[in-house]
């Protein structure tokens, strides 16, 4: 869980529902903030990989991450421009909401065993229906094998 800080009481994210196909629309994310700050999920190799650095996070912000101690992280708010990201080549990071999320477990062949990969998503996974197929960011397509009110359960496909 990180925590996002200086943030404008308003800020909301626009992520498309497909980057390559903008007629396939957006949603809309609205983050809990709260004395202008608000928590999100992030990768915890992302967060070592990218300390001390700027990133923008997926639709959202441009933010710089901040290590406190070798286990706690931060981020500050810079801008939500998207044109400041492009500018500086900032690197992007997927993020869910700590306050709006799922469950899930992905079941994932690797060399001769099943691995199972939990992680969260975004509140949308959650209304997916078994067999749907999708792609989750960074990650690959999965098949949706079960949705229930505590988690969502898939099949890793392909890249």
């Amino acid at each position: 869980k990180l925590t996002i800080k200086n943030l404008p009481s308003n800020i909301e994210a626009k992520i498309p529902y497909h980057p390559s196909f903008p007629e396939r629309g957006h949603r809309i994310i609205k983050l809990q903030v709260t004395n202008s700050s608000s928590e999100i999920f992030v990768s915890k190799n992302d967060l070592n990989r990218l300390k001390d650095q700027d990133v923008r996070f997926l639709g959202f912000a441009n933010f710089r991450i901040k290590m406190i101690d070798d286990e706690v992280f931060y981020a500050e708010f810079i801008s939500k421009d998207s044109e400041y990201a492009k500018i500086h080549k900032l690197p992007i990071v997927q993020w869910v909401p700590a306050t709006s999320y799922v469950k899930v477990e992905v079941v994932k062949p690797e060399k001769d065993k099943l691995e199972n990969i939990k992680g969260v998503a975004e509140n949308e996974v959650g209304k997916l229906r078994a067999d749907d197929k999708v792609q989750f960011y960074r990650f690959g397509f999965v098949r949706i094998d079960a949705v229930s009110e505590d988690i969502v359960k898939a099949y890793f496909t392909h890249d």
